[in-house]
């Protein structure tokens, strides 16, 4: 929603969606893995949290790429290097003009790094009910990382990963959103949107200053009328079932933190390789 120097940046943990088929069968324009996540650890020398995809044993290794704090200085210069790289391409591929909005859920933990880089971004942060979050990574676990992997996954790394990285973003986001200048940042649920989409972009647009919603507004109505048939994912098996491993999970889109114990059931194991 913002070109140049003024990109907006929309840090999802409610959904991860992607540019194909694979786990949803509504297009999308960009994925958080096909565009942010995997061409990085390629040109950046693997400076990516997404590596835990290619090699999840080692996924402590890929911790500091989060956000970049504890990173060495050397891999942190890849990183901006490949990630301004990249919006420089976008924005050429888009006109030289158009605004960017960028969706991946890593850039949750990055809004300090972010507002350094661009500090009139806006943000829109999108929070979905934590268990079904849980569910549909589970379920993009088993749909995508097979394809990604050169070591053999487990369920308790694959459990491991999914917690840890929920943990991390809420934690990350929390500590740094009083950084956002007033007026820079909306929250939204993922309920409110699928309630109402045209509704709710509207509000967006209007919290955050950007005009214009009235140009797209028919486009949106479109695109929402061609959902009309979309049934989403069945992911009643990636249910929270026994209790387990003691696990600090932040529970999406509030201030606090609710600790709860899980693992996944034996009879699901298998869903989580």
């Amino acid at each position: 929603m913002v070109a140049g120097a003024r990109p907006t940046f929309g840090p999802c943990r409610g959904c991860m969606w992607m540019g194909c088929r694979l786990l949803n069968p509504t297009p999308v324009l960009a994925c958080c893995l096909g565009i942010h996540g995997l061409p990085n650890p390629v040109r950046p020398g693997g400076t990516s949290p997404y590596m835990p995809l290619v090699m999840m044993r080692d996924q402590a290794l890929f911790q500091p790429y989060y956000q970049l704090e504890s990173a060495s200085a050397a891999d942190t210069a890849r990183w901006l290097d490949a990630f301004t790289w990249f919006l420089k391409k976008v924005t050429l591929r888009a006109g030289g003009h158009k605004p960017l909005l960028l969706k991946s859920p890593v850039h949750t933990a990055r809004v300090p790094l972010l507002l350094k880089l661009f500090p009139r971004a806006k943000f829109i942060y999108i929070h979905r009910d934590p268990y079904t979050v849980f569910s549909s990574a589970a379920h993009m676990a088993d749909s995508y990382y097979p394809y990604t992997a050169l070591q053999r996954m487990t369920p308790p790394d694959v459990t491991r990963f999914i917690l840890d990285q929920f943990s991390l973003l809420h934690d990350a986001y929390q500590a740094a959103k009083p950084l956002i200048p007033p007026g820079n940042l909306v929250e939204v649920s993922f309920a409110e949107l699928e309630a109402d989409a045209v509704g709710t972009l509207r509000s967006i647009y209007d919290r955050l200053g950007l005009t214009g919603f009235d140009r797209v507004e028919p486009d949106v109505q479109h695109y929402c009328s061609t959902l009309a048939d979309f049934k989403k994912n069945d992911l009643e098996r990636w249910e929270l079932w026994v209790v387990g491993v003691p696990v600090a999970v932040c529970m999406a889109g509030q201030l606090g933190q609710t600790k709860f114990s899980v693992r996944p059931h034996a009879d699901a194991a298998q869903y989580l390789l």
